[in-house]
C-alpha cells in the first residue's frame, strides 16, 4: 500500500497504484487501459479520472486486455476498442463484393471511412464516425475481431451500441450488423436479430441492440457494420459504446398483450344451450404472471335455448387452471376469482365468478327483486339463454398450471433452442430397433449429433421434437420410433411404400441419446432423407418480448393437379407479424424458424407410377436456398380408390426478407378437402441461429 497522509478531511495515497496483498491493483489514472498499455494482474481495478469508467484486467495477456465494468450489462465486452477513447485500433475497412451481407469482412478498396471524432462525442473523450459518399458502396463497411470465452460457446451474446445520424440522407437498413464466425478459416456469416440500423432524423441520440447464437465450437468473430443497400446518397454517423457480450437477463412478472380467443365457449352441466342471434361474443386474455386474465362479453338480439343445467365459461383452450393455488370445488363461495355483471329480461345485476372443473368456470349472482335476496346461477333455470334480452360480461383472474409469476425477462432473452439437422442418404435400419443413421450434418448448435452412430447426445434437459422425412423403398408398413436410451420413447408416425414424414416428442435429461430406429422389421432406405432434433422448453422459465407465429388454413377447395402450384391459405388463425400474405410467408426477423404444413384430398385412383406430393418453395439466404424446392410428404398410388393426407415439417434458418411457400403436384387431379384443420400452414420461429 502507497504511503498516504492527511489532507484536510482526507486521507490522500501518495502514489496512483495501490497494491493488495493478493496481487491484484487498484489504479487511478487518465488512461483509457483499453487502447493504452497499462501493465496490471488479472482482476486489477483502473479508475479513469477523466471519463469517471472503472476497468478490469480481464487476464494476464495483452496489457490493454482491459474490459470497462458493467458494459454489455454483464460485465464482458469482448470489444477491446469499443469507444475510440484514444484511437481506432482494432478496425478497419473493408470492402467485399457487392451484396447486402459480408463475403469475410477484410481486404478490398474501400471507399468509406471509420474516424475518430472529439468533436461531440456522444460518450467520454471521442467517438467513431462512419463515413459513406454519395455513391453505391454495397459490399463495404469496417470491422472488428473478437474472440470470445469458452462460457459463451452456443450461446446467446448481445450486440449494442449508441449512434446518431450526423448528417445525409440515411434510411433504415443502409448500415447493418453482421457476425462472421472463423474469419480466418472458414468463414459463416450470422445474421443477427435486430441486424438493420435505424434511420432516425440528425441529431437524434440512439441505440441498437441485436442478438445472435454462437457456434459450438470456434472463439474467434468478426463484427461488421456492412453497407448493405445500393444507395448513392451521402450519410455520416456517430457509433460509440460498441458492446459484444452475454446478453443481460432481468427478473420480473411477464404481462403479455390481449390475444383474442374467439367467441365464448359456453357448456350446460347437464345439455348444452344454444346462443341466440349475437351482437357481442368474445373472450379475451392475457398472461400476468402465474395467473391468466380473461375478460368476458356476451350479447344477443334474439333468444336461443336454454339447455338444461348450470352454464359453464371455458377458459381459452390449451390451458388448465392450477389447483394447488386455487381450489377447484364447484361450489360457492369457494373458488371465487372474478366479478360478473348480468342484464336479464330487463333486470340487471351483480355476481360473482368461480372455477367450476379445471377448464371452465360458473357464475352467480344475487337476485335483489327476491326479499331474501336468493343467490342463483346463470343457467337454465335463472338468465338462461332463452331470454331476450341477455349481456353479461365477467372478469376473470385464474392461475395457469406451468405458468410461474417471476420469469427472466428481456428484450434481448436466450430466444434460442438446442437445434440439429442432419440429411444424406440414411444407412443403418437392417432391423426393427437398429438406429438410422443420417450421415451428413446441416447444423449443429451444440455439437451434439454422431454422423457417425446417428445418435443425439442432449446437451440441455427439456422436451425435445424429433421430426423429419425419409425416402424408403420397403414394400411394407412400418412405424419408426423415437429411441431414449436404447427403449422405445414415442412412436412417430407411419412409413409406407415410397416414404414418410415422422414428429414425436420425448423429455430428456441432459447426457440421454436420442436417435430414431424402425420398430416393425427392416427398413430398406432410398433417396436423400433429413433429420431434426430441437428443444422446446429448459429448465428454466424464458419469456421473450417478441413471438414471431402465425396459422393459416384452406377451406376452398383447392385443385392439385400438374404443374406445380403454390396452395393458397386465406383462412387465418393467427399472424402476429402480419408475414403471411395468403400464398407467402416473408420472415420479419432472422431466426431458425418451424415450418408444419398439411393437405387432405378428396378421393383419387393413382397407378404406382403416378403420386402426389407436398413441397415447400425456400429461400434461405444462411442455407444458400433460393427459390428452392423441398419435399415435404409424398405418397404413390397403389390402384385403389383411396383419400391421402400428407404432412411435413422442417426447420429453415431464415434471414430478414427470407420467403416460404407451400406447393403441390398430383398425377391424377385432386381436390383438397373442405376441412381446415386438416389444411393447413403454421409457422413459428424457435430460436436464433
Amino acid at each position: 500500500m502507497p504511503a498516504t497522509i492527511f489532507a484536510g478531511s482526507k486521507v490522500k495515497a501518495l502514489k496512483g497504484t495501490m497494491s493488495l496483498n493478493g496481487g491484484a491493483d487498484i489504479i487511478s489514472s487518465a488512461t483509457d487501459p483499453t487502447s493504452v498499455a497499462v501493465d496490471a494482474s488479472p482482476g486489477s481495478l483502473l479508475l479513469n479520472t477523466t471519463s469517471g469508467k472503472l476497468y478490469r484486467k480481464n487476464d494476464s495477456g495483452s496489457s490493454t486486455n482491459w474490459s470497462e465494468v458493467g458494459s454489455g450489462g454483464s460485465g464482458i465486452n469482448y470489444v477491446t476498442n469499443p469507444n475510440a477513447s484514444t484511437n481506432t485500433t482494432g478496425w478497419a475497412t473493408y470492402a467485399d463484393a457487392a451484396g447486402t451481407a459480408p463475403v469475410d469482412g477484410t481486404g478490398g478498396s474501400p471507399t468509406v471511412t471509420w474516424t475518430r471524432s472529439t468533436g461531440t462525442p456522444l460518450r467520454g473523450a471521442a467517438d467513431f464516425n462512419f463515413t459513406k459518399d454519395a455513391a453505391n458502396r454495397q459490399g463495404e463497411g469496417v470491422a472488428t475481431d473478437i474472440t470470445i470465452d469458452l462460457a459463451d460457446q452456443a450461446k446467446v451474446l448481445t450486440v449494442s451500441f449508441d449512434y446518431e445520424v450526423l448528417s445525409g440522407t440515411y434510411a433504415t437498413g443502409d448500415l447493418t450488423v453482421y457476425l462472421i464466425a472463423d474469419p480466418a478459416g472458414t468463414p459463416v456469416v450470422i445474421q443477427p436479430a435486430g441486424y438493420q440500423v435505424q434511420a432516425a432524423t440528425a441529431g437524434t441520440k440512439m441505440r441498437q441492440i441485436a442478438t445472435f447464437q454462437t457456434q459450438a465450437t470456434g472463439q474467434t468473430y468478426r463484427v461488421c457494420f456492412h453497407v448493405a443497400s445500393t444507395s448513392a446518397s451521402a450519410y455520416a454517423l456517430a457509433v460509440d459504446n460498441v458492446v459484444v457480450g452475454p446478453q443481460t437477463v432481468q427478473y420480473g412478472a411477464p404481462v403479455t398483450d390481449w390475444v383474442d380467443s374467439g367467441a365464448i365457449t359456453i357448456t350446460g352441466s347437464t345439455t348444452n344451450p344454444t346462443k341466440g342471434t349475437t351482437t357481442k361474443d368474445s373472450a379475451k386474455w392475457r398472461r400476468v404472471g402465474d395467473s391468466m386474465e380473461i375478460l368476458y362479453e356476451f350479447a344477443q338480439s334474439t333468444a336461443g335455448t336454454a339447455g338444461s343445467g348450470d352454464y359453464r365459461l371455458g377458459i381459452p383452450s390449451g390451458f388448465t387452471i392450477d389447483s394447488n393455488k386455487i381450489e377447484i370445488a364447484n361450489s360457492m363461495p369457494k373458488g371465487t376469482c372474478g366479478v360478473f355483471t348480468l342484464r336479464s329480461s330487463g333486470s340487471y345485476y351483480e355476481g360473482q365468478v368461480h372455477t367450476a372443473t379445471s377448464t371452465s368456470l360458473f357464475c352467480s349472482f344475487i337476485d335483489t327483486a327476491q326479499s331474501t335476496g336468493l343467490v342463483k346461477l346463470l343457467g337454465s333455470t335463472d338468465a338462461a339463454f332463452n331470454n331476450n334480452p341477455l349481456q353479461f360480461t365477467a372478469v376473470v383472474r385464474v392461475p395457469i398450471l406451468g405458468w410461474s409469476s417471476t420469469v427472466q425477462m428481456s428484450n434481448d432473452t436466450d430466444t434460442r433452442v438446442v437445434s440439429a439437422q442432419a440429411t444424406g442418404v440414411v444407412t443403418g435400419g437392417a432391423g426393427a430397433g437398429q438406429i438410422l443413421v443420417f450421415p451428413t450434418s446441416n447444423w449443429d448448435t451444440h455439437g451434439a449429433y454422431n454422423i457417425s452412430t446417428g445418435r443425439f447426445t442432449v446437451p440441455v434437459s427439456g422436451y425435445y421434437r424429433v421430426h423429419g422425412f425419409i425416402n424408403t423403398s420397403s414394400s411394407t408398413m412400418n412405424f419408426p420410433g423415437i429411441y431414449k436410451n436404447g427403449v422405445n420413447a414415442a412412436t412417430a408416425g407411419i412409413f409406407t411404400a415410397g416414404a414418410g414424414s415422422f414428429t414425436g416428442q420425448v423429455y430428456a435429461n441432459a447426457g440421454d441419446l436420442l436417435d430414431l430406429r424402425p420398430t416393425s422389421g427392416a427398413l430398406t432406405t432410398g433417396a436423400t432423407s433429413w433429420i431434426n432434433f430441437e428443444r422446446l422448453s429448459g429448465p428454466s422459465a424464458i419469456a421473450a418480448t417478441e413471438t414471431v407465429a402465425c396459422k393459416y388454413q384452406n377451406t376452398a377447395g383447392t385443385t392439385i393437379t400438374t404443374p406445380v402450384a403454390t396452395i393458397p391459405f386465406a383462412t387465418k388463425v393467427y399472424d402476429t407479424h402480419g408475414s403471411y400474405n395468403g400464398t407467402t410467408f416473408v420472415a420479419p426477423v432472422s431466426g431458425v424458424y418451424l415450418l408444419k404444413s398439411s393437405i387432405y384430398v378428396s378421393t383419387l385412383i393413382m397407378t404406382t407410377t403416378q403420386g402426389i406430393v407436398l413441397r415447400a418453395l425456400v429461400t434461405s439466404t444462411p442455407e444458400g436456398l433460393s427459390g428452392s424446392e423441398v419435399i415435404l410428404d409424398y405418397r404413390w398410388g397403389g390402384g385403389a380408390n383411396r383419400e391421402e393426407f400428407l404432412f411435413g415439417s422442417k426447420q429453415f434458418k431464415l434471414a430478414a426478407g427470407d420467403t416460404i411457400a407451400i406447393r403441390a403436384i398430383s398425377s391424377v387431379a385432386t381436390t383438397l378437402q373442405n376441412s381446415g384443420q386438416n389444411n393447413d400452414i403454421e409457422i413459428v420461429k424457435v430460436g436464433n441461429y
